[in-house]
């Protein structure tokens, strides 16, 4: 029995489809008939075309190239040249060395307390009568000032009243017989502990010589008559050394103070920075009781400084007149050493300077391109090695596919980097 064949769906496939929407959600879901897709020509067409716009651009679109070159450089520096910086001048006077300078200055006033260490009349020092020995052998006799020190050995200080000799030795039966003489003493400091019925003293201002060890002393009487005090008064040390300390110290700050002010940029000396302490004074009399006092005074303090920049720039034209015209200055690279200068009275500084700086020469532009352009990167590289003036180059083809440097000027730039080298 023959096939049926059918061009259209059976009525009984119609209405099972039917029924199988009807039963969606209750009891069973249909599967739908699948249907096989074709993928069209003009699709194919269209791939095709994107390929070889594609394909174009990767052959036909010619790159771009950089080139970075950094050339063999030498160093370069000419004789001493004298140089003046003048404040009084706004620009560089390359005809004459001349740059211009700047006066910083500044003004503070200072004061500071400090405590008063002389005692008031009512304090007594302890006084007596001292024996000093002389046993140098071979015998001399010894001179010593007024104010000599006599060390106990608790550790107290007496002074001498008056200047004295102590007398040589002599023999005597046959024996060395020390020289010695009694003096007056006076302890450094008022007192009670000062008092001493009995002592043996050494002349620490002996110490290191050929006396300290022959030369001693010992109470002839007690040491008496110190007494303490509570009262506090401001003596002439106190005010003259707390003064010398009061300058040095902010004088000191001053020119710090000045130099922190001071630009980057700019250069000084520091030597011909020197503040002025103007009206010191001390709040407080001498003998005065009081247990504190202050000082206090005016710094004034100025200095010429002048930019690196300027001396570059001259250094830059000094050296040009004395380099080969086949040789460039390296940029940023002129630098200088000051070995004489002297501060005048008119605040000019007179220098003598040294001038260095490093140069470098470029072979011709078609000797470059030559060993660039149409070649592949590693060989242009290679050539551009054993070219003498060149120390180190890269060369980067973009878009990134490309292997080849451009075969026109236009699409190679070549730039002069310093830094290649360095590395």
């Amino acid at each position: 029995m023959a096939k049926k064949m059918y061009d259209i769906i059976p009525v009984k496939v119609v209405e099972r489809k039917e029924e199988d929407v009807e039963s969606v959600g209750t009891e069973e879901v249909s599967h739908p008939i699948k249907t096989r897709k074709t993928f069209s020509f003009s699709k194919w067409w269209l791939l095709g075309i994107v390929f070889a716009f594609l394909l174009g651009i990767y052959f036909f679109v010619e790159g771009k190239a950089e080139v970075q070159i950094s050339p063999k450089t030498e160093d370069f520096s000419v004789e001493e040249v004298a140089v003046t910086i003048n404040s009084m001048e706004s620009i560089i006077d390359y005809e004459k060395n001349v740059v211009p300078g700047i006066v910083f200055s500044d003004s503070k006033d200072f004061s500071e307390e400090y405590q008063a260490t002389g005692t008031d009349d009512k304090a007594k020092k302890s006084t007596g009568t001292i024996k000093v020995y002389n046993k140098i052998n071979p015998a001399k006799p010894i001179s010593l000032i007024k104010g000599t020190r006599f060390l106990s050995e608790s550790g107290l200080i007496y002074r001498a009243d008056a200047n004295f000799t102590v007398p040589a030795g002599k023999v005597q039966g046959g024996s060395f017989v020390g020289g010695s003489v009694e003096i007056n003493v006076t302890a450094a400091e008022a007192g009670e502990k000062y008092n001493l019925s009995k002592a043996t003293f050494s002349v620490p201002g002996l110490n290191g010589t050929e006396y300290y060890s022959n030369i001693w002393a010992e109470t002839v009487t007690a040491l008496s008559g110190g007494e303490e005090s509570s009262v506090k008064i401001v003596t002439r040390e106190d005010i003259n050394s707390n003064e010398g300390a009061f300058e040095d110290k902010y004088i000191a700050e001053a020119r710090q103070a000045l130099i922190n002010n001071v630009p980057k940029e700019f250069m000084y000396f520091e030597e011909y920075i020197n503040p002025k302490m103007e009206n010191i004074s001390a709040s407080a009399k001498e003998k005065e009781e009081i247990d504190k006092f202050t000082i206090s005074g005016k710094t004034s303090v100025q200095a010429t400084v002048f930019r690196k920049e300027d001396m570059a720039s001259l250094g830059q034209e000094i050296l040009k007149k004395q380099l080969s015209e086949l040789k460039t200055i390296v940029p940023e690279s002129v630098v200088f050493d000051v070995t004489e200068k002297k501060l005048n009275k008119d605040g000019k500084i007179e220098m003598k300077v040294v001038f260095k700086c490093k140069t470098y020469s470029m072979p011709e532009n078609s000797i470059i391109m030559d060993s660039l352009l149409g070649k592949d990167k590693n060989n242009a590289l290679l050539l551009l090695s054993n070219i003498p003036e060149i120390e180190k180059s890269e060369i980067k083809i973009s878009p990134f596919w490309k292997w080849r440097i451009p075969k026109t000027e236009e699409r190679v730039d070549v730039k002069i980097n310093f830094g290649l080298g360095s590395n």
